[in-house]
């Protein structure tokens, strides 16, 4: 029924004959059903739908083989282009698989070589092991000889130090016995000396507080003379005073 519908709308717009509305959607068989009453309610519409219900059998049997044809034709084409695309990237791993081998093999040339310089320098590290591990032994032997000198050099420096000490110690009482009694002699002299300047200090006391005395005498006489002489200057002043006025009345006189 679907396919009939489809078949009359495309002679419609063949013809330019408008079709029904409800025939623009046929998703479901209710969609399916009002399209076809409505091209019942056109006797043209309906003529030409009940024609190709009628003969929808025969028209899929007629297009069935050439449809087939060229879906076959079609999917050889594709089945054709696409072994040709298989060919060309077999073709191209075909030339990656030859150039990773040959790479592969320069690696692999590679690697041996390095083998080869790894074992030579595993054999010079063996050798040097060897030599190092002998300079070891004789280092060893060497810090055990210093060792045993250096023990020896302690004591001798212990018994040194030891005989250096009891000598500096010695020396160190001679030396404080001698100061010692250089103390006492400087003490002896120092309090000798410094009776002697106790008696000079007191006399210079002595001398001191005797001039001070002489210097308070000699000021009382000098207060003396000014007093005295004071007098004698002003009794002199009087007398000129007196002479000279005893004059002015002798010759009024």
């Amino acid at each position: 029924m679907k396919y009939a519908i489809m078949l009359t709308l495309c002679e419609l717009l063949s013809a330019k004959i408008n079709a029904p509305s409800e025939c623009n959607i046929l998703n479901t068989h209710q969609q399916v059903v009002q399209c076809t009453q409505q091209l019942s309610l056109s006797p043209q519409t309906w003529t030409t739908y009940s024609g190709y219900f009628r003969d929808i059998v025969l028209i899929c049997f007629a297009i069935k083989y050439p449809m087939e044809k060229e879906i076959l034709e079609k999917l050889h084409e594709n089945i054709t282009l696409n072994q040709v695309k298989n060919f060309n990237i077999l073709s191209s791993q075909q030339r990656y698989l030859i150039q990773w081998r040959e790479e592969e093999f320069k690696r692999l040339d590679k690697l041996k070589e390095s083998q080869l310089d790894i074992f030579e320098h595993v054999e010079k590290t063996n050798m040097y092991y060897q030599r190092m591990a002998h300079q070891v032994e004789l280092l060893f032997e060497t810090l055990v000889l210093l060792q045993n000198q250096t023990e020896l050099s302690i004591l001798q420096y212990n018994d040194m130090v030891s005989r250096h000490v009891e000598q500096v110690q010695m020396f160190l009482q001679d030396s404080f016995l001698y100061q010692a009694m250089k103390i006492d002699e400087t003490l002896d002299s120092l309090l000798t000396k410094s009776n002697t300047l106790n008696q000079h200090v007191e006399r210079t006391l002595l001398l001191q507080e005797q001039t001070v005395e002489s210097w308070n005498l000699l000021t009382k006489v000098k207060v003396c003379i000014y007093v005295i002489c004071m007098e004698l200057i002003l009794n002199y002043r009087i007398s000129k005073e007196n002479l000279q006025m005893y004059g002015t009345n002798r010759y009024i006189a």
